[in-house]
């Protein structure tokens, strides 16, 4: 029997751990529900934009699946928007 991979999209609000150093973020956990994940490495960031909102997004790897998260730098909110596992 072969791995199969689970994919959802999601549009959760989220509470996510930062360290901010030299023009750089990096995502350390996030609290998805009632769940703290940790994060293991950000496979990729690149930048977005809503309107006059600019985002961030990460990609980043957890110890059981890969989250994409987007924080939106003018509301300082962060949102879950897939997992796949």
């Amino acid at each position: 029997m072969g791995y199969m991979e689970t994919e959802m999209e999601l549009d959760d609000l989220i509470e996510v751990g930062v360290v901010f150093g030299r023009g750089t973020v990096w995502p350390q956990w996030l609290v998805w529900g009632r769940r703290r994940i940790k994060v293991i490495r950000v496979v990729l960031t690149y930048e977005g934009r809503a309107g006059d909102a600019p985002l961030l997004f990460f990609n980043l790897q957890g110890e059981t699946a890969s989250y994409q998260v987007v924080w939106n730098r003018k509301t300082n909110i962060w949102r879950l928007k897939g997992v796949a596992s």
